[in-house]
């Protein structure tokens, strides 16, 4: 009897070091993938503080993620997460398409540059769509042999309680704020609409983009004569805190 009350205990032991050892090891590669992968996307700096996923159940959160702006912009971020929840179908960690059950974006931080070379959101687009259309042609290339690259689905995403803050280059990353209106997305990638890692980042940002471009136009600080009064009250005042 003692003999198998020592077993079982080795038994659970090792166990829980495998899932322990697991869940480190996905989490590690869930970061390195994300900030490896994402700047070849974004054309900018992606970082990620920690991911949290349950071996057991594949629900978890990933937190701190920042995604930089490119080059030429002044603020320091084009989009700040506190948080992401989701939930993911382990079993499809196996196959060729990654099943994501359910996404939860509450509180996302927009930054919205503009600057004489255009804004930062179409920058970031621009370089995804150009990411993603050569990851298209590689794919299409004969090779002999079909190796398709792995998939994705996300059943489903929302994204609430988001801010924008509208900045302009001139005002050295200071900015006016504007509610990001809710977005909602529901199986990104299903049935026959394959997609890949990249063409669902894509999707996503298109969305969030058009989201974004949408809230700044009804607030009216695109409107150039108020963004040029505002921008103006923004210089007069930083050059008047110096008399001060």
């Amino acid at each position: 009897m003692k003999k198998l009350f020592i077993t079982l205990f080795i038994l659970v032991a090792v166990g829980v070091g495998t899932i322990i050892s697991l869940t480190f090891f996905l989490d590690k590669a869930i970061i390195n993938g994300a900030e490896t992968f994402g700047p070849e996307l974004t054309g900018g700096k992606v970082l990620i503080e920690k991911v949290d996923l349950n071996i057991l159940s594949g629900s978890g959160k990933i937190s701190g993620i920042t995604i930089g702006n490119p080059k030429g912009f002044a603020t320091d971020a084009a989009i700040k997460l506190k948080s992401i929840q989701v939930a993911i179908d382990l079993k499809s960690l196996l196959g060729n398409k990654i099943r994501v059950k359910q996404v939860l974006i509450d509180g996302p931080e927009i930054t919205y540059e503009t600057s004489l070379k255009g804004n930062n959101l179409n920058t970031i687009l621009a370089n995804i769509q150009t990411a993603t259309s050569s990851t298209e042609q590689n794919s299409t290339k004969p090779t002999g042999k079909e190796q398709p690259g792995k998939q994705m689905q996300i059943d489903d995403l929302l994204i609430k309680n988001g801010t924008i803050s509208l900045s302009a280059t001139i005002l050295k990353g200071k900015a006016l704020a504007v509610d990001l209106p809710q977005i909602h997305l529901q199986d990104i990638g299903k049935d026959g609409d394959d997609a890949s890692i990249a063409e669902v980042t894509k999707k996503v940002f298109t969305k969030l983009h058009q989201a974004t471009i949408s809230a700044v136009s009804k607030s009216g600080l695109l409107d150039t004569k108020t963004t040029i009064k505002t921008i103006k009250e923004k210089v007069k005042g930083f050059f008047n805190s110096f008399g001060n």
